[in-house]
């Protein structure tokens, strides 16, 4: 797993909890790569929005926009995983 996939795994999830939405969501690499992900990712999500549910709004949006910052480094040129 990527730097990039922990920041979208963190931020998906403690937004969608804060909201009052499902914290279900698609699978990394957009499903087309396969072999690409494991089973952290999902575990590292909810981990994510247990965290979230004892946050409030104020304490995610800075949250989410420090890793924000750190996440668009990498938009131009995404890293790719290894195969596992």
């Amino acid at each position: 797993m990527t730097e990039t996939c922990f920041h979208e795994v963190t931020v998906w999830p403690l937004v969608s909890v804060v909201l009052g939405a499902s914290i279900e969501a698609g699978g990394i690499t957009k499903n087309m790569v396969v072999d690409h992900t494991t089973p952290y990712e999902p575990q590292f999500g909810t981990e994510a929005a247990h965290a979230g549910a004892e946050m409030v709004k104020k304490e995610t949006n800075a949250m989410c926009l420090k890793l924000l910052d750190k996440y668009k480094r990498d938009l131009k040129d995404p890293l790719t995983c290894k195969r596992y």
